[in-house]
């Protein structure tokens, strides 16, 4: 409206952004390689909407690679003013509740910036996709036997489905675009431009390293803490059991 593009002249895009709304503003978002096409994800994406207490966005991506897709949803959440980011894979089934309770770990704690549900891998010997980092500091090892714990500090996760706080990536950002600058040739317009390109790709990619596991490390080397709901588990639970109104 009018108003609200006065406001926005007057005090800045984010300051009227964070300062005239009630709820927080989240993204949802899910990724496919090829066609949207898994019945049961679109079940249980519509019993989110039913079991979430608070609106949300959707914003589906598909036909790019994992790492560029979790980017693009990063960037778009930054752009858009978004105050946190949910990034669920489209080989999950999860609860109706599972965004209300990823977020009461947000609200209850302000060094929760990263909270994933507990997930297997999809193949024998399904080990849980939480991780503690090896020896070397470059490997990691899976942590099991942590079920039913709660809310647990690790040292990686996959984001099968994660919530996070957009406050967060924007200090990824912003540290990683200063780093490339400090180590780019020339002060000059071109270079400072460059540098801001490829700090758009803040999120990480295949460097040794799944996307999931480098963008952990991004958070932690940050000063962040990357969490797991030892409790809340996904990917298991027939789906035929749940109520969708």
């Amino acid at each position: 409206t009018k108003y609200m593009a006065r406001l926005e002249q007057h005090w800045g895009k984010e300051f009227v952004q964070q300062n005239t709304r009630a709820a927080p503003r989240v993204l949802v978002t899910s990724f496919s390689a090829e066609e949207w096409t898994r019945v049961n994800f679109m079940l249980c994406l519509t019993a989110l909407k039913t079991g979430t207490d608070f609106q949300f966005s959707y914003f589906h991506v598909t036909r790019l690679p994992i790492h560029m897709a979790r980017q693009l949803a990063a960037t778009k959440a930054l752009d858009e003013g978004y105050d946190y980011l949910m990034m669920i894979d489209d080989d999950m089934i999860f609860m109706p509740d599972t965004l209300t309770k990823l977020m009461q770990h947000m609200n209850a704690d302000q060094d929760v910036v990263l909270v994933n549900a507990l997930a297997y891998g999809r193949k024998p010997p399904y080990h849980t996709c939480v991780f503690m980092q090896g020896r070397n500091g470059l490997s990691y090892d899976n942590m099991e036997g942590i079920e039913g714990r709660g809310l647990l500090e690790v040292d990686g996760t996959g984001l099968s489905c994660c919530l996070v706080r957009v406050d967060a990536l924007r200090v990824l950002r912003d540290q990683y675009t200063k780093d490339l600058r400090a180590n780019i040739d020339g002060t000059g317009a071109d270079a400072l431009a460059a540098a801001r390109d490829r700090g758009e790709r803040f999120f990480g990619a295949f460097e040794k390293l799944g996307e999931d596991l480098f963008f952990c490390r991004r958070l932690k080397d940050a000063g962040f803490k990357v969490h797991v709901d030892t409790s809340m588990v996904i990917g298991s639970k027939p789906v035929e059991c749940w109520v969708i109104e």
